[in-house]
């Protein structure tokens, strides 16, 4: 237990609500919902490795496809942008300066991808321009497209940075669920190994793609715990303390 939580007053200290724990992890579903549609099954099924021009006529023909992709993984970001905010306000009193640490990586991620999101879009601008006198269309959109490719992974390092240290603080804390921090930590380390490969070895990085499973189980059942287990906890931690339940609504 940290010293943050050791040397709080407890009858002061605004402890997470109900409300707030329920939205945290009916938000982070919201995430790893968009987060798997856009990627597995939208732009699995239009980008076709190495062939510029299938995937050119793919993106053109299914113009609509395409652009939910983008606004999926906008609402994903937005909502784990939410979600950052909600797990330092549940998670600070087990160690407020690793929580800060967890959420602004967190941050970083989303300030990645999200500026990754350009070379996304400038791939069907190119392709729908008509005024530009670019002489291989296919080419440079296929070329911005893996730009994004790897923007997302890169984000993801520091999102498996942040997995390692919200592993590590429910390994360490009493009460909360000891599987589901091994489980984040094993997270963390396939985001920066998977990522790290991307950049170094694609052939290991294609090896190693059903390893992807552990972060997708684990943060499933992180996002559980707390949209239906946590707040009894928090609940909990209120009693054990003398903590007015009024007060917990602020």
């Amino acid at each position: 237990m940290s010293a943050f939580y050791r040397q709080e007053n407890h009858q002061t200290y605004n402890w997470p609500t109900h409300d707030q724990a329920v939205m945290a992890g009916f938000l982070y579903l919201v995430v790893i919902t968009c987060g798997i549609s856009s990627e597995l099954f939208i732009r699995n099924n239009l980008y076709v490795t190495n062939d510029p021009f299938t995937t050119m006529e793919n993106i053109s023909s299914h113009y609509p496809l395409f652009m939910a992709g983008f606004f999926l993984d906008i609402c994903m970001l937005i909502a784990d942008v939410f979600v950052s905010a909600l797990l330092y306000k549940l998670l600070r009193h087990i160690d407020s300066t690793l929580t800060l640490m967890a959420v602004i990586f967190r941050f970083l991620q989303a300030s990645i991808l999200g500026s990754n999101l350009m070379n996304y879009f400038s791939a069907q601008l190119i392709l729908n321009a008509e005024n530009i006198p670019i002489t291989e269309p296919a080419n440079l959109s296929y070329f911005l497209l893996e730009k994004h490719s790897y923007g997302y992974d890169l984000g993801l390092i520091f999102f498996g940075v942040s997995n390692l240290i919200l592993g590590f603080m429910l390994v360490r804390a009493k009460k909360l669920p000891t599987m589901i921090g091994i489980g984040l930590l094993l997270a963390g380390i396939t985001y920066i190994l998977g990522s790290v490969t991307r950049f170094t070895s694609n052939e290991i990085y294609q090896a190693i793609q059903p390893v992807y499973i552990i972060p997708f189980v684990a943060e499933l059942a992180f996002s559980l715990w707390l949209l239906l287990i946590s707040p009894r906890y928090f609940l909990s931690l209120r009693q054990e303390t003398g903590f007015n339940g009024a007060r917990g609504r602020t």
